[in-house]
């Protein structure tokens, strides 16, 4: 539901509630308005909460595949040794 669409129709049946207090129709949908407002709010923030937590879980196992990725790089450097030292113009051939 836009929201544009909310305001305007809470607007529109508070006005109506207003002019017409005893109108118990107009009550009745000024609180389906909100109760379906409400529903959907709670829809859109259990969505973001579930993508939040996908979100935060992948970018943890990305942030550990990157650790253990430089780990065994550093790993694998310490065990080769240092590279020798070759000065400018030298050839190891």
């Amino acid at each position: 539901m836009n929201i544009w669409f909310y305001e305007n129709s809470r607007q529109f049946l508070e006005k109506m509630i207003q002019e017409n207090p005893t109108n118990q129709e107009l009550v009745k949908a000024y609180s389906n308005l909100i109760s379906k407002v409400a529903d959907i709010e709670m829809k859109y923030s259990e969505h973001n909460t579930e993508y939040n937590k996908n979100h935060d879980k992948n970018q943890a196992e990305l942030a550990k595949n990157f650790q253990t990725t430089q780990a065994e790089i550093t790993k694998k450097q310490i065990e080769k040794g240092p590279l020798p030292v070759v000065s400018f113009g030298q050839s190891n051939f």
